[in-house]
């Protein structure tokens, strides 16, 4: 997006936020507004509405409908901030709860990429693994547009490259 585009977006969401006068139609504002700022970058300003969005769904009862989806983007948001384990432990969290299965194959496709640049290969290649077998590996690409065969591929890559050798990789 560019910065116009994230402007006139922002512009719009707020006069959505003054439109929105049941909490039912704040989660849907929220819901969409937090995939844009996450996509723009902003993603300080994605957290603190998902988590105005997390509150609605509660207060809606409808925390399974939207919950899921709005902990991705905090998931996105905190692994692009470099948050890495807040991040991780969001995803713990909540996949240790019932969760569709797309939403836990792109929660564990997050936990996999911040796996990989620690180093941890063999985590990132079992979440990776995982995230596949649930997307269904007929095509590939999720419709978050979350590539899963590139972080199976980088994670059994490294693996390979790690039991020759042991690179140095940093971890957090």
């Amino acid at each position: 997006m560019t910065a116009t585009e994230t402007e006139t977006a922002v512009a719009h969401f707020a006069d959505a936020h003054a439109a929105a006068e049941d909490p039912r139609t704040l989660l849907e504002v929220v819901t969409w507004e937090s995939a844009m700022l996450v996509a723009a970058g902003d993603y300080e300003t994605a957290i603190h509405a998902i988590q105005q969005g997390l509150r609605a769904a509660h207060q809606t009862l409808r925390f399974t409908e939207q919950g899921p989806l709005l902990t991705v983007k905090w998931v996105q948001a905190l692994h692009a901030l470099g948050r890495w384990d807040e991040a991780v432990n969001l995803v713990d969290e909540t996949l240790a709860e019932p969760v569709p299965p797309l939403s836990a194959a792109v929660l564990r496709l997050n936990r996999a990429g911040i796996s990989l640049t620690r180093g941890h290969l063999d985590r990132a290649g079992a979440d990776a693994d995982i995230a596949g077998e649930l997307l269904g590996a007929a095509s590939g690409q999720d419709s978050t547009g979350s590539s899963w065969p590139v972080c199976v591929a980088d994670s059994r890559s490294s693996r390979a490259r790690t039991n020759r050798r042991r690179p140095f990789l940093p971890t957090r």
